[in-house]
């Protein structure tokens, strides 16, 4: 699978980006929104386009998708960045 809509995040900064379980998504963006006032642009990386796509870009604008293979995310992150900062954000059954 190629990376697809990389070049419409190619010159954003200081921006969140979310990978993984798709169910988990809203939740923590939503957990991101509330403590974070700036609203930094979020970008999704998936290999689909989430089913809520239309829900979350209108809950939690800025927010962008890259598809993206799961075995390639990491590459995807670390590109062409000169530094990142890895948060990992588990949420267990009780929050979905």
């Amino acid at each position: 699978m190629q990376v697809r809509g990389a070049e419409k995040i190619a010159e954003l900064a200081n921006h969140v980006i979310v990978c993984g379980a798709e169910e988990s998504f809203h939740n923590f963006i939503e957990q991101l929104r509330r403590c974070d006032p700036m609203r930094p642009p979020v970008v999704i990386l998936h290999p689909k386009l989430p089913r809520s796509w239309s829900l979350l870009q209108t809950m939690f604008h800025p927010l962008h998708f890259v598809q993206v293979s799961p075995l390639r995310v990491f590459t995807v992150v670390i590109s062409d960045s000169t530094s990142y900062v890895q948060n990992d954000y588990v949420a267990d059954k009780s929050t979905r």
